[in-house]
């Protein structure tokens, strides 16, 4: 029933989107409506249907249908004016309402009843870590390796847009940034040692610099000079 209305109403904003300028008011209308009204506060209602079926699903879908995932910034907000997104939903915070669900449902209680077909058909990302390291985080390392023959990924390092042999997915994902918080804070522990097999065909390594430095080059160099020479007394 929500997603017939649903539909009725992403034809009605395609069919206004589509009048010639010069004809109607309405499009008048829509241009003014484009500009953000000041101090507005979108209020996040997880309970009114309405909001899902008019704002919130189909800006999944558009999110989704733009970016190649679900894994919508905390901050995001539907972009005022952006022609792809219902007219309705422009300026709702489309993040936060996603932490919202997330919230509820990792508290296990109640979700709104009507959302729950669109959320299984989306295939909503639930656990946003796991879901990143599954669709950004180690299908870029491994493609790095692929490309590089090593893992030593730059902490600057970014994947570049429009570069054919990176997923477009993937594009823009800044690694270097996941690599660095991986060994200077252990993120994605739990992820890790999950994909430990994945990890070592690739040769990576959470060492910092200059433990990896010791353990791969300066210890074994020192290894094989006491053996040559029978000591490691400077020369």
């Amino acid at each position: 029933m929500l997603r017939v209305f649903l539909a009725s109403r992403s034809s009605l904003v395609r069919r206004v989107q589509g009048l010639p300028a010069a004809k109607s008011s309405a499009v008048q209308c829509f241009s003014e409506s484009s500009r953000p009204p000041r101090n507005r506060i979108c209020r996040i209602d997880l309970w009114r249907a309405r909001t899902w079926v008019e704002k919130v699903a189909p800006s999944l879908e558009v999110f989704l249908a733009t970016e190649k995932h679900l894994m919508v910034p905390l901050k995001f907000t539907v972009p005022y004016g952006d022609p792809k997104y219902p007219v309705e939903a422009w300026g709702y915070p489309l993040g936060m309402h996603c932490r919202n669900l997330r919230v509820l449902k990792q508290q296990d209680k109640e979700m709104p009843f009507f959302a729950l077909d669109d959320l299984e058909a989306l295939d909503f990302p639930w656990d946003m870590r796991q879901h990143k390291w599954e669709v950004l985080v180690l299908p870029s390392l491994q493609k790095y390796y692929e490309i590089n023959g090593h893992s030593e990924v730059p902490s600057t390092f970014i994947v570049p847009s429009d570069d054919d042999r990176w997923s477009k997915v993937l594009w823009g994902f800044r690694l270097g940034q996941s690599v660095t918080s991986m060994r200077y804070a252990d993120t994605y522990r739990a992820q890790r040692e999950a994909s430990e097999h994945e990890l070592e065909k690739i040769e990576f390594s959470t060492q910092r610099w200059r433990e990896r430095m010791w353990d791969t080059k300066i210890f074994p160099a020192l290894v094989a000079f006491k053996r040559e020479f029978g000591h490691c007394n400077k020369i």
